[in-house]
């Protein structure tokens, strides 16, 4: 988690300032860590708040990133869904985080089939990596860049 490491957190943030949006997973980000983070990161920050079990998500959007429109569509413990609406079009980005826990993957799997969106989705996490060529992600100690 990004929550008490201030170094760790800094380091993460500069590695995404090198790209348009960052989807990162157990951020252990709170209400109160929100403002904090705030300041650190310059840019847009869409948040899911962690609980003990689901441990909180974040989407981080590049400050020189240039878009018209940013909606949420979907917030949940462990599903994050925005679309940013640009010159060149409209891009659903979901952040998921899939439960490690065998017995809560039954329920979790039926909630992920109740989330509308188009096939053009930026970035998908069900603790293994598949994104298309225009996003850059942080998975757990793994740094993926597919530009």
């Amino acid at each position: 988690g990004l929550k008490q490491n201030h170094l760790k957190r800094w380091k993460i943030f500069n590695i995404c300032k090198n790209y348009d949006v960052c989807c990162l997973q157990e951020t252990h980000i709170t209400d109160d860590l929100y403002k904090k983070w705030k300041k650190e990161w310059t840019g847009e920050i869409k948040y899911v708040a962690g609980t003990n079990r689901k441990k909180g998500q974040i989407i981080l959007i590049n400050k020189n990133f240039k878009y018209k429109e940013l909606e949420e569509f979907h917030s949940s413990e462990r599903i994050q869904g925005i679309t940013l609406t640009t010159e060149e079009g409209t891009y659903p980005i979901l952040n998921v985080y899939g439960p490690n826990e065998s017995s809560e993957r039954e329920t979790f799997f039926n909630d992920i089939k109740n989330v509308e969106v188009s096939s053009e989705t930026l970035a998908k996490y069900l603790n293994r990596l598949v994104s298309p060529p225009i996003l850059f992600t942080i998975i757990g100690r793994g740094r993926y860049s597919l530009k």
